[in-house]
């Protein structure tokens, strides 16, 4: 596996899969599930936030058919390869048979399936050395491009063997239009589900949320129909929507929630062809766009707003004397909108503002890069609140990834990261974290801003507010859906800056892979011998000693086992050590020594530790001689525990004496040397 292709499971910003169907666009689905996962994303363990979203998606979860001979073959042969049509439910039932595993190891991984251009690209995209015991991962094929499908399916059958053997359990989510040939290829081991009930889908969902019904309410003609044949991200979005209309109308009961909900999912798009029939005015039709993108502003900010799209996309001015035209409250009547007691202006129809982008950025893809630039300069209103920004930036990523424009998002980036005063960042700094944000979590765009993200990192050029927003976006969001990409990135920021950003990415990677042991041995393997190791060398030390801290590598409160007593990590350990002790002029390598040997005051570990430090010696005389001064130094220094630092000191001596092929008895230490030992 290449440097980049695991990532944690749990769950997305932005468009996202967390029902039994596939990715659900909606716009109350949105809401739904973003104030959901913003209850997880504050917990800083990764492992937390996993466990989280997969217990939410478990009370919402409805076992598809053939789900039971899924669970079967993964139980019996430790993988198993999942296909069905687009809506069945593949990746919610991949995620949740190995949720429901039992077994020692709670996390599950997810593999890219694709190699990564950024980091050796000449490795096995599925790496079997990698794999750990009763370790979950999970591979999705179903938006795989075809050169990447080919290529995991040659490496899959020995990583499957691999799997089995090492008893981790292994889910393949395959693309649906290669059911045929997955079965002639793969075996018996491919199984195709089928649609679960959708009213029972729906049900669990309401419950999900707490919202009251009877099954006598679930029987109307209209919601039946639905369904029965809607597709699964149809039934999740309709649920999102019924939550929606309670959070905007408490007083009401159920069927009028599912009435209005039900109108919302089928009726709005027809509704705003015709109103754009109806409104032939330039006016009325900016500011309908203009409500739609700023849907709960102030009506002071719909106004400017309105006034700046006018202006870029060169519509004339109205030319009648201001007080001749309709005011404000007039023109937002005209469209179905008004301001409520607290001056915000919305539609008056639930969901009514999505469909009305979603119409503009359809029918009108000759003014995207008017819309685009519209955004990028309204935002900036003084007369916007911080919260307001952020729906602005959500609403423009979902309709310009929908139409296949990232770069579009990106412009923005650039945009609002730049300074307009020398002394302080942009005030719209935030929301160039946001656009990024949902960039990385679009289902078909993600690849495409993890590839920016790891472009930036590596330009030593990099404006500091953007390198910023960069490692801000890679320890906050992407760590929590692709950790390793997230290191691999924070970690060239390191190297390359050694500002704010660097010491922020500093502190973000060792947060990151304290909490996971394979990211740590990664990182310290990249800090010791990694790719770009000579470039970064001075940073890459730094960093080293900051993993290499007694304090983490003896810590049992993270883990069952300390750090230290991992064979690998100590061979990491040596190789580290190596290069900051063959550095004589160093002026802190004896305050790091002197620090190593204060922690085998505790006894516990001081064997592991003091081999390290012997071991990265590697036999050189000048090198081993240096420790031996250095640890005489310190027991013989005056302080508290002088008895155990002399005893400390004997040991090491001891060990740098077998190291030599010595043994001598010193009168201070309990060891001697010659003149030709330390």
């Amino acid at each position: 596996m290449s440097t980049d292709t695991e990532s944690l499971v749990f769950g997305s910003h932005g468009p996202v899969n967390t029902g039994t169907g596939n990715q659900i666009n909606g716009p109350a689905f949105f809401f739904d599930f973003d104030r959901v996962l913003q209850r997880f994303v504050r917990v800083r363990d990764p492992r937390v936030v996993a466990q989280e979203y997969l217990r939410w998606l478990s009370q919402r979860f409805v076992e598809p058919r053939h789900y039971g001979r899924s669970r079967e073959l993964l139980v019996d042969t430790g993988s198993v390869l999942l296909a069905g049509a687009p809506g069945s439910g593949r990746r919610s039932a991949a995620l949740m048979l190995l949720h429901r595993m039992p077994g020692a190891d709670d996390q599950i991984r997810e593999l890219s399936g694709a190699s990564d251009t950024s980091e050796a690209s000449d490795e096995l995209v599925l790496d079997g050395s990698a794999v750990d015991a009763e370790q979950r991962l999970l591979l999705d094929l179903s938006t795989s491009e075809e050169k990447d499908y080919n290529t995991v399916l040659r490496e899959l059958p020995f990583f499957r063997a691999v799997v089995h053997e090492r008893g981790a359990r292994l889910v393949v989510v395959l693309p649906y239009s290669r059911m045929h040939h997955s079965n002639l290829e793969l075996g018996p081991s491919a199984v195709e589900i089928a649609r679960p009930d959708g009213k029972e889908v729906f049900q669990r969902y309401l419950r999900g949320d707490r919202i009251p019904f009877s099954r006598e309410q679930l029987s109307t003609d209209e919601l039946t129909a639905q369904l029965h044949s809607a597709p699964m991200q149809h039934i999740a979005e309709l649920a999102g929507l019924v939550h929606l209309a309670r959070e905007l109308e408490p007083a009401q009961k159920f069927p009028h929630w599912l009435r209005e909900a039900l109108a919302a999912l089928t009726e709005r798009s027809d509704q705003v062809a015709k109103q754009m029939m109806m409104l032939r005015s330039g006016q009325q039709r900016a500011l309908l766009l203009t409500t739609a993108m700023f849907s709960g502003a102030q009506a002071d900010a719909v106004f400017d707003a309105t006034s700046t799209l006018r202006k870029i996309v060169r519509h004339p001015e109205d030319d009648r004397p201001r007080l001749e035209r309709e005011d404000l409250a007039e023109q937002l009547a005209e469209i179905g909108a008004k301001a409520d007691d607290a001056g915000r202006v919305r539609f008056a129809l639930l969901a009514y503002d999505r469909a009305v982008r979603t119409y503009f950025w359809t029918n009108f893809p000759d003014l995207r890069e008017g819309f685009r630039d519209w955004v990028g300069t309204a935002i900036e209103q003084r007369t916007l609140t911080s919260e307001d920004r952020d729906a602005v930036v959500t609403w423009f990523a979902e309709q310009a990834l929908r139409t296949g424009r990232p770069g579009d998002l990106l412009r923005l980036v650039e945009r609002w990261v730049k300074r307009t005063d020398a002394e302080w960042p942009s005030t719209v700094l935030p929301q160039a974290a946001k656009a990024l944000e949902r960039g990385l979590s679009h289902e078909r765009h993600g690849a495409f801003f993890r590839h920016q993200l790891y472009t930036w990192s590596r330009d030593r050029n990099l404006p500091r507010d953007l390198a910023q927003v960069v490692v801000q976006v890679c320890s906050e969001v992407l760590a929590l859906t692709h950790p390793e990409q997230a290191m691999v990135r924070l970690h060239h920021i390191v190297r390359r800056h050694s500002s704010v950003a660097g010491d922020a990415a500093r502190d973000a990677l060792l947060d990151l892979v304290d909490h996971d042991h394979r990211l740590y041995l990664r990182l310290l393997d990249r800090a010791t011998n990694g790719p770009g190791a000579k470039e970064g060398t001075v940073a890459d030390l730094a960093l080293f000693l900051e993993l290499a801290a007694p304090t983490r590598l003896t810590d049992t409160q993270r883990r069952k086992q300390p750090l230290i007593a991992s064979a690998a990590v100590r061979g990491r350990l040596v190789t580290g050590w190596k290069a900051e002790l063959a550095e004589p002029s160093s002026l802190h390598c004896a305050d790091h020594v002197r620090t190593w040997l204060a922690a085998c005051e505790d006894g516990r570990y001081h064997e592991l530790l003091l081999d390290v430090l012997v071991s990265a010696g590697g036999g050189q005389d000048d090198v081993l001689s240096r420790l031996y001064v250095i640890a005489r130094d310190w027991a013989h220094a005056p302080g508290d525990r002088r008895a155990e630092r002399i005893e400390i000191a004997a040991h090491l001596t001891s060990k740098i004496d077998s190291a030599q092929g010595f043994d001598f008895t010193d009168p201070d230490l309990g060891h001697r040397t010659e003149e030709t030992s330390p």
